[in-house]
């Protein structure tokens, strides 16, 4: 069989890939580092000179004493015998390095949603004592952005309020002081975490997708707006009962009259609570949240309540409950055209859901 076609048939995988010349072509495929290695041990052994080794290179089966001398070289100048990486002797003139690659981090530490431009713009002014430096191209910035390890993903915003020193000390004795003023005493699977949020049926709508360039991406679903739901749902840290309560309405958002009918439908479930099992109550400080009824009816039958940090929302457990519900109705997209079709749908997933203690988990409550 001719050479060129044997060279034409793909492997089993039916990928098609050219047979890469042998490194003694001297086309620039270096030996594998296994080669190299068993040569520089066969130099450090004495036998790199004996009969088999000059009739393999006749062979050429084993490097050039040329090749061999070269990797003793390398050895001795910089400590290994690795190929080097292939430049075509093309080196680039200049690259983000040095202090203006200390730089590079830190602003993007500080403002990591900067766009290219930008972090080329504070570069220049940075570096405007040095002629040599004008204007970065952007594969050069993302070079060194690789360099760095930094990756594109998306983005979250954390609001001013959070840093303010009283906010940051709230949060601080949420998490690491005791009843009544934190949780840290408090054990997650006596936890139940609440809080509202809200859907319409063109909120559950994908806004992605992939088409042929030059076309738009479209496709038969919901457009106008719907009427809102309105969800409050509670669901419990114990990793042995699983418990969630919901409620949802379509009219208006949280009052105090609602919440505290919720509150109150929990309360007649879990029963009163004992010396052997306080249920902990974790909720935002929503203004119905924070009534004095509310507070009357969950102290009154032997309960608790903590409220998390202003402006920290990753606290809470049923923050990323709402996300999971978010994102399964958005799966179910296609069985969704009404109100009542999206309401059915979020009491399926509710329901659905195995466990609540992973969120716990995630948030940072220790079991």
């Amino acid at each position: 069989m001719p050479h060129n076609l044997i060279q034409s048939i793909r492997p089993p995988n039916q990928v098609f890939r050219n047979d890469i010349p042998h490194p003694s072509q001297q086309r620039g495929n270096p030996y594998s580092q296994d080669t190299r290695e068993l040569v520089m041990q066969n130099i450090a052994n004495g036998t790199d000179n004996s009969q088999v080794i000059q009739q393999l290179q006749g062979q050429k089966k084993y490097p050039h004493p040329m090749s061999v001398q070269r990797f003793a070289n390398r050895t001795n100048l910089y400590g290994h015998c690795r190929a080097f990486r292939h430049t075509g002797n093309n080196h680039a003139e200049r690259e983000i390095e040095g202090q203006h690659l200390i730089q590079l981090a830190l602003y993007r530490s500080c403002c990591p949603k900067a766009t290219g431009g930008e972090v080329n713009a504070f570069l220049y002014n940075m570096n405007t004592h040095d002629p040599r430096y004008e204007i970065y191209s952007n594969s050069q910035i993302t070079r060194a952005e690789q360099r760095l390890n930094l990756t594109t993903k998306r983005s979250s915003t954390t609001a001013y309020q959070a840093l303010l020193p009283h906010i940051i000390l709230k949060r601080n004795l949420f998490w690491n002081a005791n009843y009544p003023v934190g949780i840290a005493d408090c054990d997650p699977r006596n936890m139940i975490d609440i809080d509202e949020a809200g859907w319409s049926v063109d909120t559950c709508n994908r806004t992605s997708g992939k088409t042929v360039v030059g076309e738009r991406c479209r496709e038969v679903g919901p457009y106008s707006k719907t009427q809102k739901v309105t969800v409050l749902l509670g669901v419990s840290g114990d990793d042995q009962s699983p418990d969630r309560w919901l409620d949802r309405w379509r009219e208006g958002g949280t009052t105090v009259t609602k919440f505290l009918d919720f509150i109150r439908s929990i309360i007649e479930e879990i029963g009163p609570g004992t010396p052997a099992r306080r249920r902990v109550f974790v909720m935002d400080n929503l203004r119905s949240h924070q009534n004095n009824a509310i507070k009357a009816v969950i102290h009154g039958h032997g309960h608790r309540i903590v409220f998390r940090a202003p402006y920290y929302p990753v606290d809470g457990a049923i923050e990323y409950v709402f996300n999971v519900l978010h994102c399964a109705l958005q799966l179910r997209l296609c069985s969704i055209r009404t109100t009542d079709d999206m309401e059915t749908q979020i009491d399926n997933i509710v329901h659905s859901m195995e466990e609540f203690s992973c969120f716990f988990a995630h948030c940072g409550f220790r079991y």
